[in-house]
C-alpha cells in the first residue's frame, strides 16, 4: 500500500471511521504524521487500522474521567503521572494506539525521561481507561494487551468494568482496580450522569469533589485500617 498524504491532511466529520488492511508497520508511521494533531484516533493491529473521528459523548467521558484523577490526585495525595491520549506503539506486537486516559503510579519512577520516552525500554501506563460508546471495528483489548498494559477501565456509559492483564498475555475480568481498589467503581455511571446534568463545569467539579469526599475517602481510609494482606498475583 502507497500512502501519499501530507501531514495534517486527514480529517474526519465526528463519528466517521474507516479500517484499511494490509497496511504495514512503516506505513502506520506515515499516517501518524499524515494525521498530526488533528483529532483522529487511530488503532493499528497486526496490519490493519482504523481511524476514527469520536463522537462528543465520548469526549464528554474522556474528560469526566480526566478530572476525576485530578481530584482524586488532589483529595487524597495520590502520586500519579497523567499521559492523556498519548500514541503508544510496540513494533514487536505491532500494536499502536492512544488510550482515552491513561496513567502512571508506580511505574513513573521507572521512566527514564519523560522528553525521551520510548516504550521499548520504559515502562507502559499502570492503567488506561477506554471509552466505549462506539463499538470499534479491531480489538483494541488485544492492542492494549500488545502494548502490555497491566490494567484497563471500559466505560460504556452505563458499566465500568477493570480488566487486568494475566501472564499469557490476555486480560481478565477484576472485581476491582488493583492500582484504585478503593474506588467503587459501580457508581461511576450513576455519578458522570448527574455530572452530565451539570450546566456548566463548575458545578460538576464541585460534584465529583463531592462524591470522593463523602464515599471514595473513607474506603480508602477503611482499607488502610484493615490487616495488610499480600497482593495476589495476576493469574
Amino acid at each position: 500500500m502507497n500512502i501519499l498524504l501530507r501531514p495534517g491532511a486527514v480529517r474526519l466529520a465526528p463519528a466517521q471511521r474507516f479500517v484499511l488492511h494490509g497496511v504495514s508497520w512503516q506505513e502506520y508511521g506515515k499516517f501518524l504524521e499524515a494525521i498530526g494533531e488533528n483529532h483522529v484516533r487511530v488503532t493499528y493491529d497486526r496490519g490493519s487500522i482504523e481511524l476514527m473521528s469520536p463522537q462528543p459523548i465520548h469526549e464528554v467521558y474522556k474528560t469526566l474521567f480526566g478530572r476525576l484523577f485530578d481530584i482524586l490526585m488532589e483529595e487524597l495525595d495520590i502520586p500519579m503521572k497523567a499521559l492523556g491520549s498519548t500514541t503508544f506503539r510496540r513494533p514487536e506486537a505491532e500494536a499502536g494506539l492512544e488510550p482515552d486516559q491513561c496513567y502512571y503510579f508506580a511505574s513513573a519512577a521507572r521512566v527514564r525521561s519523560w522528553w525521551t520516552f520510548d516504550l521499548a525500554v520504559d515502562p507502559p501506563p499502570d492503567l488506561a481507561i477506554e471509552v466505549e460508546n462506539t463499538t470499534s471495528s479491531l480489538d483494541r483489548m488485544h492492542v492494549y494487551a500488545g502494548l502490555r498494559i497491566p490494567e484497563v477501565w471500559r466505560f460504556d456509559g452505563e458499566r465500568a468494568i477493570v480488566h487486568r492483564l494475566r501472564r499469557d498475555g490476555g486480560y481478565r475480568v477484576a472485581p476491582r482496580s488493583v492500582e484504585l481498589p478503593f474506588v467503587p467503581l459501580d457508581e461511576v455511571p450513576a455519578l458522570f450522569q448527574r455530572s452530565m446534568e451539570c450546566q456548566e463545569d463548575r458545578a460538576l467539579v464541585r460534584g465529583l469533589r463531592e462524591w470522593v469526599r463523602t464515599r471514595v475517602a473513607p474506603l480508602r481510609q477503611a482499607s488502610a485500617d484493615k490487616p495488610k494482606r499480600r497482593r495476589r498475583s495476576d493469574g
